[in-house]
């Protein structure tokens, strides 16, 4: 039984990489499970047609056991999902327009046309799939009504051909609410993973990165600078006196200065540099393949992109400054000792009277 189960899964996996989605993954395996049952049946449909004397139905059903065969192949070799998903789903069609035509064994083809709807629906989606199931359906009609019944190659009773597609229509129904659901599902789970993913990422009030998307970003620098020995410097921003900004005008007017903070700091440097909400009203600004000089030209911009910005909520005009705090990454460096080195930096900065800039480059780690 291990031995029938760890087959099972070596087969449902072959083909597939550690780097396909779930709905990629999910999509392979349910063809490859299709594939597989519908080689199958076929197959086994095939032989029982065979040894019945019923040529022409067994070649059809021969033939469609390669097709299923085919699909699986080119899946598993050339990765071609869609082309594999196409193959199955219109040799499928050809098969039950030939179920209908011949009657099959005992006149009971038509009724393998209601696997049709849920299929077409899964490999093509919802919109692709109910305009497939359409044109299907019209070719199914077209062989049951057509005059003198000169499409058909047996006889099916009047009640008979439209219960057939009542029933069909009705189970195209159910399978295109289920498919709806599925989707709307799906979605909501997409949207529920991108949510968190922003929560994990960044501060939700100034919509720039947070503590702990700032730290991995600044340890992935730490690594890249180590290999391509280039600089990197670090500059902590703290809101003077923002206790007061909160007392005299309130905390909502206080998270609307730290939103129009952290947009003038994004306004200032390179795109690939970041901007990140450190704690309260501190700021980190990481700056890649920048030496100290450039990180205080920086710090110049945002000191004067301050005195001439103007803030005014709704009548209330706060007038904000910023200390800062710098230091100089070399290769080698340790990051958690630079960060220390800014805020030092930055401890200087607020001790010789706030609105200014001090830092340097720090020493290696021993």
């Amino acid at each position: 039984m291990m031995n029938i189960r760890q087959g099972l899964l070596t087969y449902l996996r072959k083909g597939m990489s550690v780097s396909d989605s779930h709905e990629i993954s999910q999509k392979i395996i349910i063809i490859k499970l299709f594939s597989f049952v519908g080689m199958s049946i076929t197959g086994i449909l095939a032989v029982t047609a065979h040894l019945n004397d019923n040529v022409l139905l067994a070649t059809a059903l021969y033939f469609a056991s390669m097709i299923f065969i085919l699909a699986h192949h080119i899946l598993i070799t050339f990765r071609h999902i869609d082309t594999s998903a196409s193959i199955i789903l219109y040799s499928l069609y050809l098969l039950m327009f030939y179920l209908v035509h011949s009657g099959g064994a005992d006149n009971t083809g038509p009724l393998w046309i209601f696997m049709v709807a849920p299929v077409s629906l899964f490999l093509k989606g919802l919109k692709k799939g109910l305009v497939s199931i359409g044109l299907f359906l019209l070719v199914i009609a077209t062989l049951l009504f057509y005059p003198n019944n000169e499409l058909l190659d047996t006889l099916y009773t009047p009640s008979f051909k439209l219960r057939l597609i009542y029933s069909f229509l009705t189970i195209t129904f159910l399978s295109g609410c289920y498919e709806y659901s599925r989707l709307q599902s799906f979605q909501h789970v997409k949207d529920l993973s991108r949510e968190y993913e922003q929560l994990s990422k960044y501060d939700p009030l100034t919509g720039v990165s947070n503590r702990r998307d700032a730290t991995n970003k600044l340890r992935h620098e730490q690594r890249r600078i180590a290999q391509n020995q280039k600089k990197l410097s670090i500059i902590l921003c703290d809101v003077d006196y923002f206790k007061r900004v909160n007392d005299e005008f309130g905390h909502e007017i206080g998270d609307r200065v730290l939103v129009q903070l952290a947009d003038l700091f994004s306004s200032v440097i390179r795109q690939r540099d970041l901007v990140a909400r450190w704690g309260g009203e501190e700021f980190l600004i990481m700056l890649p393949d920048t030496d100290v000089r450039g990180a205080n030209l920086v710090a110049e911009k945002i000191h004067q992109g301050l005195a001439d910005l103007s803030m005014d909520f709704s009548g209330a005009k706060p007038r904000v400054t910023v200390s800062i705090g710098i230091a100089e990454v070399n290769a080698g460096d340790d990051i958690k000792k630079a960060i220390g080195q800014a805020d030092k930096h930055l401890y200087e900065a607020k001790s010789c009277g706030r609105n200014r800039t001090c830092g340097g480059s720090i020493s290696k780690t021993i």
